[in-house]
């Protein structure tokens, strides 16, 4: 048995909703090996091996390699689906708009995000051995881990759907591709991005390379350079006004470039205010991907399931790691939040604090002082 993996007896037992000391025992933080005193460490997370989730991992992280873990996961857990009809959901004439922020303060947490850390999923489609695709089939089995209804299940869309009225349907979900570990006993996610603030979104844009060149990676002029120094491209070889200038030259205009319109509206129109009341609009978390999907998606249910995929431990336990304090019960969750109808929305999903998704947890936090996040939000950025 490696190291991580916990033993068949000191695993939950069915029914059970909290973690028997054992299991708490490896609860901690890591220290990589050779790791220099205050190197920057930074917070991943890795599945358990198997489908069956019954493994542990603990670790820190690797840049461009695999994502591990600090703490242990949590088996039970609410559906994810009814945890975004329950706390998530809110009537669309009730949003308020930010009278401060733009579009463009969201857009841009979701630039640096995207720059930081990639999961991708597997490339497999359909499950292993199988022949039905993940996407249009139900099958509990890797790749697949959808977000399904089964009367038994902590992954079931729960009765009363809003939306999803076919009780044999699902919400399809792939999981995160695994890296090639050989003596591992758990499953490590990839991170195919660098670890770091450095530009890797748009370093790999290859609309912006020119390989054929040898003046440059970015996309320069073949036809014409101002005394050995580069042009911007050429524009496309349509009706403009270029062409018609030149005549039988057929010389067009340059590339202008400019400001997309997508970003001059992301500048101009405000931003959805975030509170405990409204965390994620109703088209995010029913019509994400309608056209180009089977199904609409749910924003807010997917990044749920895919901290279960990653093994992410629950919401007490990240407190605990930023050395805040850990819920227990109704009393201490209600001082953290300090919102009881959604103190006791949560408590009748998870039972615990320590069973609540780490995403859900930090988002329904009161911001600090200052700051549009709350206190482990904060910690997580920072760390």
């Amino acid at each position: 048995m490696g190291e991580g993996t916990l033993p068949l007896e000191n695993m939950p037992k069915k029914g059970s909703k909290t973690l028997k000391p054992p299991q708490r025992g490896h609860i901690s933080t890591f220290k990589n090996p050779g790791q220099a005193p205050g190197q920057h460490q930074a917070v991943y997370a890795a599945a358990s091996t198997g489908a069956s989730l019954a493994g542990v991992a603990v670790g820190g992280m690797k840049a461009e390699g695999f994502l591990q873990s600090l703490v242990i996961l949590s088996l039970f857990q609410a559906s994810v689906r009814q945890v975004s009809n329950e706390i998530v959901r809110f009537p669309p004439e009730q949003l308020w708009m930010d009278q401060q922020r733009s579009l463009m303060f969201m857009q841009w947490g979701q630039f640096i995000d995207h720059d930081l850390d990639f999961s991708p999923e597997t490339p497999a489609r359909i499950p292993f051995g199988g022949e039905t695709g993940c996407d249009t089939s139900c099958a509990k089995e890797p790749p697949c881990f959808p977000i399904q209804v089964l009367a038994a299940s902590f992954f079931q869309i729960p009765p009363n759907d809003p939306r999803i009225t076919n009780r044999s349907g699902c919400l399809p979900f792939f999981r995160s591709a695994a890296t090639c570990t050989q003596g591992r006993v758990v499953r490590e996610q990839i991170d195919a991005l660098t670890s770091f603030l450095d530009g890797s979104e748009v370093a790999v844009a290859e609309r912006l390379r020119g390989r054929s060149s040898q003046r440059g990676l970015l996309a320069v002029n073949h036809n014409f350079t101002d005394r050995g120094r580069a042009y911007v491209p050429l524009g496309p070889m349509r009706k403009e006004p270029c062409l018609k200038a030149s005549g039988a030259a057929r010389i067009p205009c340059f590339f202008a470039g400019g400001i997309d319109p997508c970003l001059w509206s992301l500048m101009a129109n405000q931003a959805k205010l975030l509170t405990q009341q409204q965390m994620v609009v109703g088209e995010l978390r029913d019509w994400l991907f309608e056209q180009v999907e089977r199904i609409g998606f749910d924003l807010a249910a997917l990044n749920m399931q895919r901290s279960r995929d990653h093994g992410l431990p629950g919401y007490s336990s990240w407190r605990k790691f930023c050395g805040l304090s850990q819920p227990s019960g109704v009393k201490s969750l209600g001082q953290v939040l300090r919102n009881q109808n959604l103190e006791r929305k949560f408590l009748q999903l998870y039972e615990t604090p320590k069973n609540i998704d780490i995403w859900i947890g930090a988002l329904a936090e009161p911001f600090v002082k200052g700051g549009q996040v709350g206190p482990l939000m904060a910690c997580l950025i920072g760390t």
